[in-house]
């Protein structure tokens, strides 16, 4: 455990030092269990992948998005690792099936409701801090230029327009907080069928192109843009935290028969409780045995469509599929 004396009734201007810590400290384990790995510690090496999973754990627990997303990237150091052991096969059957166990609790819904919470009310001190004029200018930049380049100050915004904003911010985060709590914890928040899918959340809430400029939404458009791509990255992480324990699972039964099964439902009851799903489309994940013996994992990723395992080179376009990693080198892009 760790204690920080962080200030979250400061708003905008509290002090969150512990992210760049924990980040840290995650990145460094990550550096020693390869090592490890490479000098034959499995034991040391699995013990420093769930230490960073346990400092995922705790920066998860701050009420603030940076704090989220931190926590999902330090969850990917933990992916990374435990990759490095299965790409040398050096973990046990005891070891795998405690990463199953450990990958299996990393639920990513309701620490993005805490998250999404606690921006609804850091929203609410901003503005009370605008309205009292002892917000730091610099803490969320320089405002935007209006149409015709000129700039507009702090001071020059009108209480009523500051009050506005306020309001329409928090019923928008009602909104958000609202629809990812009605999201199954077990799919993505974005899955096919979903509520944030259905409701067509990301198009009504957080695309604001095109829309008309009005005074008393212009704070909260300039935020939401911001936030839109959130949910994506909780969906990713869950996703590789279930290709992860299929992994376990394969890893397992090749060591009891020395290959890789000929379909996932091999797998079915000895190395894991049932087919695994794909949490972007509720079916199976798409599995198939290579040729020379390896293997291809992956989740349809966010336009749940198949398109034959096929990952984006480029980290601008559109990703199709999302691909457990192959046990060789490649020119794709990396899931993690």
């Amino acid at each position: 455990r760790a204690q920080h004396d962080l200030r979250y009734a400061d708003g905008p201007n509290a002090l969150l030092p512990h992210l760049a810590i924990h980040k840290s400290m995650a990145g460094k384990l990550r550096t020693r269990s390869a090592a490890r790995v490479a000098a034959g510690d499995t034991a040391g090496a699995a013990e420093d992948i769930d230490t960073i999973l346990r400092l995922a754990e705790l920066t998860g627990e701050d009420p603030v998005l940076i704090g989220y997303l931190v926590r999902v990237a330090i969850q990917s150091s933990a992916f990374s690792a435990f990759w490095d052991g299965t790409l040398q096969h050096a973990w046990s059957d005891a070891q795998l099936a405690a990463f199953q166990q450990r990958f299996e609790g990393l639920k990513q819904r309701d620490s993005l409701v805490k998250a999404f919470r606690g921006e609804r009310l850091f929203g609410k001190t901003t503005f009370e801090l605008m309205r009292e004029g002892r917000l730091d200018p610099d803490t969320l930049g320089a405002m935007e230029s209006d149409e015709s380049g000129n700039s507009i100050g702090w001071g020059l915004v009108p209480r009523a327009w500051l009050l506005q904003n306020q309001a329409y911010h928090s019923k928008v985060l009602d909104q958000v907080v609202g629809a990812l709590q009605r999201c199954d914890p077990e799919r993505g928040i974005a899955a096919k069928g979903s509520i944030w899918e259905t409701e067509r959340v990301e198009q009504t809430v957080f695309n604001t192109a095109g829309r008309r400029f009005h005074p008393y939404r212009i704070f909260t458009h300039l935020l939401l843009p911001g936030l839109a791509k959130v949910h994506a990255k909780a969906d990713r992480s869950l996703t590789t935290s279930r290709l992860a324990i299929t992994v376990a699972g394969l890893e397992r039964h090749r060591l009891a028969t020395g290959r890789y099964p000929k379909a996932l439902g091999d797998l079915v009851p000895r190395w894991v409780p049932a087919v695994p799903l794909d949490p972007m489309d509720g079916q199976p994940l798409r599995y198939r045995l290579n040729t020379d013996g390896t293997f291809t994992l992956y989740s349809v990723g966010p336009n749940h469509t198949d398109d034959g395992g096929v990952m984006s080179k480029s980290k601008d376009a559109e990703h199709p599929d999302w691909v457990w990693p192959p046990n060789h080198p490649t020119e794709e892009r990396r899931l993690f």
